[in-house]
């Protein structure tokens, strides 16, 4: 691992030195490269040899590596679902700005399909040379792995792990998130935990759907299980507003802290707990996870509102913040009293 992320790191520095050779012209050799970066022989054979596989580098037998035509850029398309929000448009903003960070090599675009269909017709229609996947709210599907697996082109899928199959992909330690966050929770106090189940039961949300009752439960909290009963497509603030609302109808909520599935869906429960009366975060904390990096929401002041990136910080019990540091990627939403 430590091999491919030191060859990894060599490609990116070579592929900006590109652009200072002519097309048909010897490029550095290896002792120059190892002399220049200073690495091993390894790495430089590894960085070169992905240079050459890309396309940009021909290697000429006892002669060297000779750069091709550097005019010929390599595609990159992102597939997402429709279901936009903020999450996806900062993961295309983030794509956009790493392949940019490669030179000019790469083109990236970006391309939504419905969710309730299969896309791989999409997939095989697509003349790019690599594929970004966000897969849906679903289980994937018999015919879409075996695709992705016999593909000639790399495909990637985002934040689902498919590791068991063979598939290239990118995933967090969902396990770890939550831990972290019930051990945070547990410090500031809390003992009666609620959780709302505002997304589909698939992947990262079915680890932090089972995970979080378990851990909570072994440090002694008390944990109630709200379903939001949600479908591909349809989860929501609204959803999530609707439920609780329901729930405080019915009963005197006797928990702390609400830890929402998702931090899209948590505002909706903010707005339930209001509206009922209850002061967020000052009587109840609201915790709602997501892929992106910790941050805090606050209401409305003087008809503007604010978005505040922070790191956790010391609070008494009932009060909300982001659950910790590291590989901590739960989001802590919180909404104090509208001033006047």
């Amino acid at each position: 691992m430590l091999l491919q992320e030191r060859a990894n790191t060599l490609y990116a520095q070579l592929l900006k030195e590109l652009k200072l050779f002519r097309t048909g012209g010897k490029f550095y050799g290896i002792r120059e490269i190892i002399a220049r970066y200073h690495v091993s022989r390894r790495v430089a054979d590894l960085a070169l040899q992905t240079l050459t596989g890309d396309g940009l580098l021909e290697h000429r037998h006892q002669y060297g590596y000779y750069v091709r035509n550097l005019h010929k850029r390599r595609n990159v398309v992102f597939f997402h679902n429709q279901w936009v929000n903020e999450e996806l448009r900062e993961a295309s903003r983030w794509l956009q700005e790493e392949f940019q960070s490669l030179a000019d090599y790469y083109e990236v675009g970006s391309l939504a399909y419905d969710y309730r269909s299969d896309f791989v017709p999409l997939l095989k229609e697509s003349p790019a040379d690599v594929l970004i996947v966000c897969p849906p709210a679903r289980p994937l599907t018999r015919e879409e792995i075996i695709y992705a697996s016999q593909s000639p082109r790399p495909i990637i899928f985002m934040d689902r792990n498919l590791t068991d199959a063979g598939l290239h992909c990118t995933f967090r330690k969902f396990e770890y998130d939550i831990m972290e966050l019930v051990d945070y929770l547990v410090c500031l106090g809390h003992r009666s935990l609620t959780m709302l189940v505002a997304e589909p039961p698939v992947g990262g949300n079915r680890i932090e759907m089972d995970a979080f009752p378990e851990f909570a439960r072994r440090r002694g909290c008390r944990v109630t299980v709200l379903p939001c009963a949600p479908e591909v497509g349809n989860y929501s603030p609204t959803m999530a507003h609707d439920t609780l609302h329901a729930y405080l109808e019915a009963n005197r909520p006797d928990f702390t802290a609400l830890f929402v599935i998702s931090d899209y869906a948590a505002q909706g429960a903010i707005r339930a707990l209001k509206a009922h009366g209850y002061r967020v975060p000052e009587e109840i904390s609201v915790v709602g996870s997501g892929p992106r990096s910790v941050r805090i929401i606050r209401s409305r002041r003087s008809r503007r509102s604010e978005s505040i990136c922070t790191r956790a910080s010391p609070l008494s019990p009932g009060k909300s913040t982001a659950c910790g540091t590291g590989s901590t990627r739960a989001s802590a939403l919180r909404s104090s009293p509208s001033r006047k």
